[in-house]
């Protein structure tokens, strides 16, 4: 009886181990309108919260998304949230000339999701 306590006892100790590993990879057009896929490759449920930078490569300066989170990802599943920053296509025009000489919105801007601590 001893033995099965004990091995009970270790047995939830280490299934409430583990950790998880929430990693996204996101999208986003000219417009602003995007997606981030969120993939849990750790061994317990997990979340994540952040928001969608957009920064002109020229000047530095930056427009923000409102912070959205992953939702609970279960282990080795993938969620996906969709997102959108309205201003991304006046932000990052690249003008009257940009279809004569093929400039595209990620020439002037690049994007990238910062994690944020708040969930």
């Amino acid at each position: 009886m001893k033995k099965l306590y004990l091995v009970l006892l270790v047995f939830g100790f280490l299934s409430g181990c583990g950790k998880s590993n929430v990693t996204e990879q996101c999208i986003m057009n000219g417009l602003g309108a995007g997606h981030c896929s969120f993939t849990n490759t750790g061994t317990v449920k997990g979340s994540v919260c952040g928001n969608i930078k957009v920064t002109k490569k020229l000047f530095g300066t930056a427009i923000e998304s409102e912070i959205f989170c992953s939702g609970n990802v279960d282990v080795n599943s993938t969620v996906k949230v969709d997102f959108s920053i309205p201003a991304v296509d006046d932000f990052c025009d690249p003008g009257h000339d940009a279809y004569k000489n093929d400039i595209s919105w990620t020439d002037i801007c690049y994007f990238e999701f910062k994690h944020n601590d708040t969930k």
